[in-house]
């Protein structure tokens, strides 16, 4: 369902359609359903394996940070030369931003921690696999 709609779910709308892979379907109302279909921007918020909701409207504006680049290193704390952390540091760029206004968030993990990083971001690829990559952020 659409985040914050009080319609009653009457039709199916489904990501990725007409791509290859897994697909999901999520119930709307015919109003929003129209709009999605028509082209209008939306996005699909998870909140655990169960709970997603479809974003619109004022849900994808208000600030909100896009992606636009990682870097990630290693370091070793002082006195130590075997137990290493990576230092991993996110870009992003606030929605309709101007060119080359990033922010940065710099965060250090331990070796668990990365490898838990890591198999999140792939079996969530793997579960929704892209519709295309266009190099948009």
């Amino acid at each position: 369902m659409v985040l914050r709609c009080q319609n009653s779910a009457e039709t199916v709308i489904t990501d990725n359609p007409g791509t290859p892979g897994r697909r999901v379907e999520y119930a709307v109302c015919i109003p929003h359903a129209d709009r999605i279909s028509g082209g209008e921007e939306w996005r699909v918020q998870r909140d655990g394996p169960e709970h997603r909701a479809i974003l619109m409207d004022s849900d994808l504006e208000s600030g909100e940070l896009m992606f636009s680049g990682i870097a990630i290193s290693t370091s070793f704390p002082h006195g130590s030369e075997t137990e290493s952390r990576h230092v991993v540091t996110m870009k992003a760029k606030r929605r309709n931003a101007a060119e080359g206004d990033e922010e940065a968030l710099t965060f250090e993990v331990n070796r668990a921690q990365f490898a838990r990083l890591a198999k999140d971001f792939a079996e969530y690829a793997k579960e929704r696999p892209f519709a295309k990559d266009d190099g948009q952020v």
